[in-house]
C-alpha cells in the first residue's frame, strides 16, 4: 500500500480512545541510506520528510538513531562512518547532505579488528587475456583477490561480489568459471543454465522433430558439450547426415526399442524421466534438472498434454525458472547489489563501478508543469531530462534539477548498501582515472572520490604496484569461523521412477495381452492409481482423458476402467466421499516414531475428525480391517478422532464400515 493511502488509516488508529482513555502509538523504522528502489517507484523523501517535523499525526515525535552496528568488525564500520560522511560533503541537496552527515555514524561493538583494502586499477595497463566474452572491468584482479582470502582460510562460500548489473555479474562469473572457480549467481540458478537440461530439452526436440537437421545439430553440440568429446567437430560433422534412429544407436547402444518412440506412446514425465535416466542424466545430483522434471509433472496434469504444447510452454518459462540460492561453501556468491539489502557476508570484493555520480545510462524523463495558455491548454508536459533541459524553462529546469539530486543519492545508496554487507572483509576495487581540471565535482566518480578520502588519511598503508595502487587497513586475517563450512545434508535420489521402471512400460504394454489372474492384478493397480488423483468428482473428466490417451491399455480395459470409475463416485454408492467441499487427503504417508511408513489411500478430516477409507479388489479379508484399525490407531496419537473406518470393494460395489 502507498504511503499516501495508509497515512489516514495510521492516524485514525492512533488518534482513536481505547477504553483507558489513552490514545495510539506508533513507531517507524527505517533508514533512507538504503532506500535503492527509486526505480521501482520508492521515494526516500517520505521518510526524509517525517524527520523535519515536530508532530506526526498530532502526536509528538521523538527521533532515535541506531547506535550500535552490531554486524561489522571496527575497521569495516569506522571505514564507512568516514567516508560516507566525506561523500555525503559533496551532495547537492540539503537534506541528503544532513542524512549522511547527522545520521550515519555508527559505534562498533566487541567485534575488534577487520580488514579494507581499496584498489585503484591501472584501465590501459589491464589486458583481458584475449577473452572476447569478458566486458567487465578488471576480472583477472577479482580472481587474484579470491585467491588471496582463501588462503587466509576462508571459504569460498564466505565470499561475496556485488555487482550494479546482471550483465557484469554474468561476464565476470564466465570469468571465473573458466578459471575453475565454482560461483552460484543469478544465472547460474536458472534451471536452463543446467547442461543436464539442456541436453535433455534438445532431445525433446529432435525426437518432435526427428528430420529437422537443425535440430540435430543442436542435440549434438549439447552432447558432445556434456561429455566432454576430445574431438567434437569431427563427432559432430561425421553424424549430423544420420537418421533420427542412427543417433539414438550411437547415444544410447543396442537399446533403442523405447527411446524411438517414447514421446509418442508413453505419458510426458515417464518418457522425460526415461530419457533422463537412459542419457545418464541422474548419475550425479542437479536441483536444475529436478526442477525441470516438476515443471514436467506440472504439465503434465494439464488437459491438452503433448510434446509439442509443453515444448512451448518451456519456450514461455525458460527465461525466469530459476531454482533457490543454498549455501555452498565451494562457491563464489554474485549478486547484485539490489539483491543483497539486508543481507551479510564474511568477506565482499565490490568490482569497478563505471558510473558518475549522474548516471544517464537510462534516459530519465518526467511530467513538468506548464502555462496551459502556452501549450494548447495541457498542464504538464512529459518531457527528457537529459543535460539540455537547464534550458528549457524555469519549471523544467528545477524538475531536472531535482532528477540531479535523486541520481546522486541513489549513488551514494548504492555504494552504501555494497559497502556495509561486510563482516571481517571489504574489499573495494576502482578506476584510477585522473581529474581533470575542469571536472565539476557533481560528475566525480565514487573512486575519484574515494581517492581523495584516503589520501587525505595517514592511517592507511598505501602500497604502489605496477598494475595497481592499493590503500590497505587492518591486518587480513580470518577472524571467526566460516558458516558456510558447516555441512549441508545431501540432495537424495529424486527420481519418481527406479531404472528399473521400464518394467512398469512392459507391464502397462501386457495389459494388452495379460489374461485370467494377472489381468485382474493389472486392473486393479490402475484402478487404485486412478482413484489416488481425484480428491472430488470434479476430477473425474480428466482423469477419464489420461485413461483414453494411454495407449498401453487396450479399449476394453479402458472402457471397463472409465466405467467403474463413473459408478464408484455415482450418486448411487460412494457419491457421498467425493463432494468438493470435503478436505481430503489422497495418499499422504503416516511416519512412526521406528521411521516406518503407512499410506491409506483416502482420509477426509473435517473438525479434527477424519474417515480412513481403502480400496480393495478380490474377496473380503479380516486383514483388511486390520490393515485400517491400525491406520486409526496412528491417526489417534496424532489427536485426530476416528470418525469411520470404510473398505470399498470395488468389484462389487460395496463398502464396509464401522467405527
Amino acid at each position: 500500500m502507498q504511503w499516501e493511502n495508509m497515512m489516514p488509516l495510521i492516524s485514525n488508529a492512533i488518534q482513536s480512545i481505547d477504553d483507558y482513555g489513552d490514545s495510539g502509538t506508533l513507531m517507524l523504522v527505517g533508514d533512507a541510506k538504503q532506500s535503492i528502489y527509486r526505480w521501482r517507484g520508492s521515494d526516500a523523501n517520505q521518510f526524509l520528510d517525517l524527520l523535519k517535523e515536530d508532530q506526526l499525526f498530532e502526536l509528538n515525535k521523538s527521533n532515535e538513531t541506531l547506535e550500535y552496528n552490531w554486524r561489522s568488525y571496527d575497521n569495516v564500520i569506522e571505514f564507512n562512518n568516514d567516508f560516507f560522511k566525506f561523500y555525503g560533503d559533496y551532495l547537492n541537496n540539503d537534506t541528503y547532505k544532513n542524512l549522511y552527515q547527522n545520521y550515519l555514524h555508527q559505534n562498533a561493538t566487541h567485534k575488534k579488528g577487520g580488514y579494507v583494502q581499496v584498489d585503484f586499477l591501472n584501465k590501459e595497463d589491464f589486458s583481458f587475456d584475449d577473452d572476447e566474452d569478458i566486458i567487465t572491468p578488471y576480472p583477472q584482479h577479482v580472481h587474484s583477490l579470491i585467491k588471496k582470502i582463501v588462503s587466509q582460510g576462508f571459504e569460498l562460500g564466505d565470499i561475496c561480489i556485488l555487482v550494479r548489473k546482471h550483465t557484469q555479474g554474468h561476464e565476470l562469473a564466465q570469468y571465473l568459471v573458466k578459471q575453475d572457480i565454482t560461483v552460484v549467481s543469478g544465472d547460474s540458478l536458472l534451471v536452463e543454465a543446467s547442461p543436464r537440461v539442456r541436453l535433455l530439452v534438445e532431445f525433446m526436440k529432435m525426437s518432435h522433430q526427428p528430420d529437422q537437421q537443425a535440430l540435430k545439430l543442436a542435440f549434438l553440440l549439447e552432447y558432445v558439450q556434456y561429455y566432454q568429446l576430445e574431438d567434437k567437430n569431427t563427432f559432430i560433422v561425421n553424424h549430423i547426415n544420420l537418421s533420427f534412429n542412427e543417433i539414438l544407436e550411437v547415444v544410447f547402444n543396442d537399446d533403442i526399442s523405447f527411446m524411438e518412440s517414447a514421446f509418442a506412446k508413453a505419458p510426458l514425465f515417464k518418457a522425460t524421466e526415461q530419457t533422463a535416466h537412459a542419457l545418464g542424466l541422474f548419475k550425479e545430483q542437479d536441483l536444475r534438472l529436478q526442477s525441470f522434471l516438476e515443471l514436467v509433472f506440472e504439465f503434465s496434469n494439464s488437459q491438452d498434454v503433448s510434446l509439442s504444447r509443453f515444448l512451448e510452454h518451456w519456450e514461455k518459462k525458460k527465461e525466469k525458472l530459476s531454482v533457490p540460492a543454498t549455501p555452498d561453501p565451494q562457491a563464489v556468491q554474485i549478486m547484485t547489489i539490489h539483491k543483497s539489502k539486508g543481507l551479510e557476508f564474511p568477506v565482499v570484493i565490490v568490482p569497478p563501478y563505471s558510473d558518475t555520480q549522474a548516471d544517464f545510462s537510462i534516459k530519465p524523463t518526467d511530467w513538468v508543469s506548464v502555462s496551459p495558455a502556452a501549450y494548447e491548454g495541457f498542464e504538464h508536459l512529459y518531457m527528457s531530462l537529459a543535460s539540455e533541459a537547464k534550458f528549457y524553462p524555469i519549471h523544467a529546469q528545477e524538475v531536472y534539477t531535482t532528477h540531479l539530486h535523486k541520481t546522486q543519492m541513489d549513488h551514494i545508496n548504492g555504494l552504501y548498501v555494497a559497502f556495509t554487507r561486510a563482516v571481517e572483509q571489504l574489499y573495494v576495487c576502482s578506476i584510477d582515472k585522473t581529474e581533470s581540471k575542469t571536472q565539476k565535482e557533481s560528475s566525480l566518480r565514487h573512486g575519484q572520490l574515494l581517492k581523495r578520502f584516503l589520501e587525505r588519511d595517514t592511517a592507511w598503508n598505501k602500497e604502489e604496484m605496477d598494475l595497481v595502487t592499493s590503500f590497505q587497513k587492518g591486518t587480513p586475517i580470518q577472524l571467526a569461523t566460516s558458516k558456510s563450512s558447516t555441512p549441508t545434508l545431501p540432495l537424495g535420489n529424486y527420481q519418481v521412477y527406479s531404472t528399473g521402471s521400464r518394467t512398469d512400460f512392459s507391464t502397462r504394454r501386457g495389459m494388452l495381452w495379460a489374461s485370467g489372474v494377472q489381468e485382474a492384478i493389472n486392473k486393479g493397480n490402475l484402478l487404485h492409481d486412478y482413484m489416488s488423483q481425484i480428491e472430488s468428482i470434479e476430477d473425474l473428466p480428466a482423469v477419464v482423458l489420461k485413461i483414453q490417451n494411454d495407449d498401453y491399455i487396450s479399449s476394453q480395459v479402458k472402457s471397463e476402467l472409465i466405467e467403474t470409475l463413473n459408478l464408484l463416485i455415482s450418486p448411487q454408492y460412494f457419491e457421498k466421499y467425493f463432494k468438493p467441499d470435503l478436505n481430503i487427503l489422497n495418499e499422504r504417508g503416516i511416519l512412526t516414531p521406528e521411521g516406518k511408513k503407512f499410506i491409506p489411500d483416502r482420509l477426509i478430516i473435517d473438525n479434527g475428525q477424519v474417515t480412513i477409507i481403502d480400496y480393495k479388489t478380490g474377496a473380503q479379508l479380516e486383514k483388511h480391517r486390520d490393515q485400517l484399525d491400525y491406520y486409526a490407531a496412528l491417526l489417534l496419537q496424532m489427536d485426530y478422532k476416528i470418525k469411520e473406518k470404510v473398505l470399498i470393494y470395488t468389484d462389487e460395489l460395496k463398502e464396509l464400515v464401522w467405527n
